[in-house]
């Protein structure tokens, strides 16, 4: 019986953590800072980011300061064909409480509209990276790299502020040449 109940009373936490999880979601929807085009929900009109945009959430405000081709090194090369590409993030805790952020969880990354993955040899080299925690009103500063095609044009990058919520900032750019 009392393995019963433990059971039950298991699977009544885990149904009600999700239920939070889930309603807690809509405050993660991200807004324009310093934008005044909003519908009548309070959401920004432009749903999409470009340098120099902040995306505020609930807990962080994520601002894309730069975007950069990075020199290869000696050791490390893009693969034939390719090269590496960085985008400089700032990223603010604006809550009171430590905020962890993962650029693999966090990050989702599409050139030209196909699924890219993070690169470290993208960033080497550059100082800082979006890994770690953040002490509440801190920043942390770095790169999130990707390695692309010469072709390429498009990045587009998707910042969740946490992940378990449904909340994305998209992030636009143009590749440079």
């Amino acid at each position: 019986m009392k393995k019963r109940f433990s059971a039950l009373f298991l699977v009544l936490a885990i149904l009600c953590f999700a239920f939070l999880a889930v309603a807690s979601g809509d405050d993660d929807k991200p807004k324009k800072e310093n934008d005044g085009a909003t519908n009548q929900s309070g959401q920004a009109v432009d749903d999409t980011y470009s340098l120099g945009d902040t995306a505020v959430f609930k807990n962080i405000k994520v601002t894309a300061n730069e975007i950069i081709n990075n020199k290869s090194s000696d050791f490390i090369k893009p693969a034939e064909g390719k090269k590496f590409i960085a985008v400089k993030f700032t990223i603010e805790n604006i809550s009171d409480e430590d905020q962890h952020m993962s650029s693999l969880l966090l990050f989702d990354g599409y050139v030209d509209d196909v699924k890219c993955e993070y690169s470290f040899g993208a960033d080497t080299g550059l100082e800082g990276t979006l890994d770690g925690n953040i002490s509440p009103g801190k920043k942390l500063i770095g790169y999130y790299g990707v390695e692309v095609s010469k072709e390429a044009k498009k990045l587009e990058l998707e910042v969740k502020a946490s992940w378990l919520g449904s909340g994305k900032a998209v992030f636009l750019f143009d590749i440079p040449k």
